[in-house]
């Protein structure tokens, strides 16, 4: 791996498993300002409030660990174990110190199911467990899609809202800064849900896999698919297409305002602005990252 330059600064904050590191803070142009070291593998990655902490959801010998980190050095401050077997699907740190954090844990010890943790320096307890979850934050509140197709919302332990019932398993969830929409994936489509009319929208797409991410209130940008079939499109909350589609390659994508920065099998880093067509902003350390996270300007 290339040393890391300890100068500029870092914008993005990548994650995977990289021999003696795992995570590293990359400049506008992919390079390396600070490698974040330790063994295993990060599948998921979340900005604490604030902007000072990371919190980072890995798997190593079988097991799932939730670690923090200080940013925007990467100093490891905490790092304890979730689950004892599984995969991390995803982690949403919820507060500044990183301190509490929610996550997503895959199992297939007999059947597929997946946990909602939520983890406190208390302990680790269990909000949900279905077949599927996919999770999404905003503030305090957080929404859960289940394998029915319904869409609740919780605060902390309390019971569950049901919001509205989007009829089939939602994936790459996000919530507008309102909290006014919800959207994610399904099958080759994406669905809007409304949650002050309580209803959904459907929009064509072309792959389950990728995510939806709000821009503002009134924006919302999707990346789907990879490779040679990925694209990314921002649209409004009726649907209606505000740019793109633009070819996307990228099997990671993260939101900066409205830049958008991805990763693809290449080891490339790709960037598209406000305007024009995505580009290679350059030749990134390692092709075996699996996640990205944006982080805050200073």
């Amino acid at each position: 791996m290339p040393e890391p330059t300890g100068t500029g600064e870092p914008v993005l904050l990548a994650g995977g498993g990289f021999g003696e590191a795992r995570m590293a803070t990359l400049d506008e142009r992919g390079r390396v300002v600070e490698y974040g070291w330790g063994r295993g593998s990060v599948t998921s990655l979340s900005v604490c409030p604030g902007g000072k902490n990371a919190a980072e959801l890995l798997t190593r010998d079988g097991q799932v660990l939730l670690a923090v980190r200080r940013l925007p050095g990467l100093q490891l401050v905490s790092e304890s174990v979730v689950a004892e077997m599984g995969s991390g699907s995803s982690v949403a740190c919820t507060a500044s110190n990183g301190s509490e954090a929610l996550a997503v844990v895959a199992s297939y010890e007999q059947k597929p199911e997946a946990r909602l943790l939520k983890v406190t320096p208390i302990g680790t307890a269990t909000l949900e467990r279905a077949a599927q979850l996919s999770l999404a934050v905003r503030g305090k509140t957080f929404f859960v899609s289940l394998p029915n197709g319904n869409l609740v919302a919780r605060e902390g332990e309390g019971a569950r809202r049901l919001i509205v019932r989007a009829g089939r398993h939602l994936t790459g969830m996000s919530v507008s800064p309102d909290m006014g929409f919800v959207a994610g994936l399904v099958g080759q489509e994406i669905v809007v849900a409304d949650l002050v009319r309580r209803r959904t929208r459907t929009l064509p797409g072309i792959s389950p896999f990728g995510a939806t991410q709000w821009l503002d209130t009134r924006t919302l940008a999707v990346a789907s698919g990879y490779g040679r079939n990925g694209w990314l499109e921002l649209f409004d909350p009726e649907g209606r297409s505000l740019r793109g589609p633009l070819p996307w390659g990228a099997h990671a994508t993260t939101f900066r305002g409205r830049e958008a920065f991805g990763v693809d099998w290449a080891g490339r880093l790709l960037y598209t602005g406000s305007s024009g067509e995505p580009a290679v902003r350059g030749l990134l350390f390692s092709p075996a990252i699996s996640t990205l996270a944006a982080l805050p300007s200073p």
